[in-house]
């Protein structure tokens, strides 16, 4: 016996079968559109909130570049100062202005700089004994020059200001060294 839905070639019109589908989806018309469309929204929203993270995200790490630049350009004019014979070997009370030549010219490079318009100096305050700590781990009569350091480093287009400011100490052996700042 042949099953109902199968016959044979012309024995019943093909009615029936049509029939037969339209049956079986009478409870669920238009189910399909309704899901879709759930489907569609929920993605849409999944896509939103996956294009604010990462547009949230490229802000957050091009904030800490242009904070990092910035610093870079301050600690670039700390590690200068620190080498620089004219100020390490300056006179107590001397003040020297980093925004003026021929310093700022040294100091300003790829894109970063001082920030004119911020103090950038450093004074030496003077000869005294080195920090304790230092000290214990020596042996002879040692010395110690301090100087005061303000930097402002500014990053690209004065968007990302960092400032430093730091005693820095020059240690000496006494010896060697003629005790006023100047070069012995």
């Amino acid at each position: 016996m042949a099953s109902p839905l199968i016959q044979p070639h012309g024995s019943r019109p093909q009615t029936d079968l049509l029939a037969f589908f339209s049956k079986t989806r009478r409870g669920e018309r238009g189910a399909a559109l309704v899901i879709s469309l759930i489907m569609l929204v929920f993605m849409s929203i999944l896509g939103a909130v996956a294009l604010n993270t990462s547009n949230s995200e490229l802000g957050i790490s091009g904030n800490y570049r242009l904070s990092q630049s910035s610093f870079y350009a301050a600690d670039r004019a700390v590690e200068y100062i620190m080498r620089n014979n004219t100020i390490l070997y300056s006179s107590p009370g001397d003040v020297f202005d980093l925004n003026q030549s021929p310093y700022k010219d040294d100091l300003n490079a790829g894109g970063t700089r001082l920030h004119d318009r911020s103090v950038n100096e450093v004074r030496n305050t003077g000869v005294g004994q080195p920090p304790r700590r230092l000290t214990q781990f020596t042996t002879g009569s040692y010395g110690a020059v301090y100087y005061r350091l303000m930097v402002t480093g500014a990053g690209p287009n004065d968007r990302s200001l960092t400032r430093v400011d730091s005693m820095q100490v020059r240690i000496f052996k006494s010896s060697d060294h003629a005790g006023d700042g100047g070069e012995g």
